[in-house]
């Protein structure tokens, strides 16, 4: 092999830069390869398993280089070491923040003043440049901010976006877009590192055909950041840059907020990028506060969405107090309704008025996993006359049905309009309905036992001459029923154990 031939240095640096995605397959093309690369491979199993499923944890300390603490000291360690940057595929950055000790505070800082290689690193940057930002204002600005009280370490993220070549899932730091008490209050005044601009750049890139490997380019998952919760306000329109990345699949978020009121509400106007949403197969929204017009603004250009499932809930101050619960639910239906094969839609808390109440699923064409809270079925009033039987509303692809309700004995009367005839209606049109499961919530008293272990209880429907119970009996044994009783925060199964999968919390 020619390779063998070559000076040891340019051999070893070939081997270097087949770091770190080709190295091991590289390693094994011959003896004297392998033999080249044997110093290389210990820094790329070090680095890998430093960085490749990468979080915030520590408290900052320079000699342990198995933690970092923030944004602003991982940009550190890549100016000193632009390979760690390549290492990082899932990038779990919501615990981003300044040190607690002061010490350890001013030696970052010391470390960014005295090193030509930050420096270095900023004016290599494409994207600094596209963004008219002076790498000189950079390094002022993250200094200021890393010296106040209670600083926010998390605008460096948007500079350390830029670095990410590699990374496929994201979990934005926790200050991404959380909305503090009252009006909408951004960071301006001398903030050179504002996020658009440079977002803006790296979308741009990405959507060059004549750059390779741009970042975020391969990013296909955004996870939660934070939970949901009356005080927590997230703006929807911030994932908007992330969305319009083609390689976008899977988007997760809690507490989003994307109404248009006046007041506490945050619009979702039209993404500037016409590649929003193309690529968008999967999106789970907890805590969703939104209107439908908002809502058909964001789902519009969404043609290969699979799944989607989303629970609202009211805002502070009232955002979004009332809720036209049918007309979003339409809007939905309208469109997405043709490509959705799982859709759960459900409230966590609204306080509000409530207009609810399903008429058609007619448009639902491949759905297979339906979860529904039984109030947004069949609205909050007495009349159930307008409202169809289930037997007759679910399209004929339903494989799968799940009903929420907080209590079902509140709801007795709707469950024995919408179940009644359901095995006729299985037995006629709905041949692939396999599962029904009917889920609340458990009563303490219930079993006279702690319950923080387990998530839910599973029984037979309890022994009763209701209606709906001996119609899903008649389900049987073709369509297996289950009833189960959860001592989790929210009902809906997308949402179960929420915090505990995402290790998120309330703000």
């Amino acid at each position: 092999m020619a390779l063998t031939h070559l000076p040891p240095e340019i051999l070893a640096r070939i081997v270097e830069e087949t770091m770190p995605e080709g190295i091991e397959s590289f390693a094994v093309t011959c003896q004297a390869v392998y033999n080249s690369c044997q110093k290389f491979l210990a820094k790329h199993r070090r680095l890998r398993r430093l960085y490749h499923a990468f979080r915030y944890h520590g408290d900052g300390s320079l000699s342990d280089e198995s933690a970092c603490a923030s944004s602003f000291q991982l940009l550190l360690r890549i100016a000193n070491e632009p390979l760690i940057a390549r290492y990082i595929v899932k990038a779990d950055l919501k615990r981003d923040a300044v040190p607690e000790d002061a010490e350890i505070v001013k030696a970052h800082i010391r470390q960014m003043t005295n090193s030509g290689d930050f420096l270095s690193l900023l004016k290599d940057s494409p994207y600094l440049e596209t963004a008219g930002v002076s790498p000189s204002s950079v390094v002022q600005y993250l200094i200021s901010q890393y010296t106040v009280e209670d600083g926010d370490a998390g605008l460096a993220v948007t500079l350390l976006l830029t670095l990410l070549h590699n990374v496929t899932e994201l979990t934005l730091p926790t200050s991404w877009s959380q909305l503090g008490d009252g009006p909408r209050n951004t960071l301006e005044g001398g903030n050179p590192l504002k996020k658009a601009p440079l977002l803006d750049a790296i979308i741009k890139r990405i959507n060059d055909p004549q750059q390779r490997n741009a970042s975020l380019s391969k990013l296909t998952t955004i996870l939660p950041h934070t939970a949901w919760g009356y005080e927590n306000r997230e703006e929807l329109t911030s994932f908007a840059p992330f969305l319009s990345i083609p390689s976008m699949r899977n988007f997760s978020a809690g507490s989003c907020i994307a109404v248009e009121d006046g007041y506490t509400g945050i619009p979702f106007p039209k993404p500037e990028q016409e590649t929003f949403g193309v690529g968008m197969e999967k999106i789970d929204l907890t805590g969703f506060c939104v209107d439908p017009d908002e809502l058909r603004t964001f789902l519009l250009p969404m043609s290969r969405l699979r799944v989607f499932r989303m629970s609202y809930e009211t805002k502070w101050h009232g955002c979004g107090h009332d809720w036209d619960a049918a007309n979003t639910f339409n809007t939905i239906h309208e469109l997405v309704g043709n490509t959705l094969e799982e859709f759960s839609f459900s409230a966590l808390n609204c306080f509000g008025e409530v207009t609810a109440g399903i008429t058609s699923m007619e448009k639902f064409t491949q759905l297979k996993d339906f979860e529904v809270d039984i109030k947004l079925l069949t609205g909050y009033g007495d009349d159930l006359s307008e409202i169809p039987r289930l037997g007759d509303l679910l399209p004929a692809t339903i494989e799968t049905l799940c009903l929420l309700a907080e209590n079902f004995d509140d709801v007795t009367a709707e469950l024995d309009h919408l179940l009644s005839k359901i095995a006729i209606s299985r037995d006629e049109r709905l041949p692939n309905l396999k599962k029904i499961e009917m889920r609340t919530f458990l009563a303490s008293e219930e079993d006279g036992s702690e319950t923080s272990s387990t998530s839910e209880i599973q029984s037979r429907l309890p022994a009763s001459n209701q209606n709906w119970k001996q119609d899903l009996e008649a389900l049987k044994p073709s369509t297996i029923v289950r009833f189960v009783r959860t001592n989790d925060e929210t009902l809906p199964r997308f949402t179960s154990n929420f915090r505990t999968r995402y290790s998120v919390s309330s703000y």
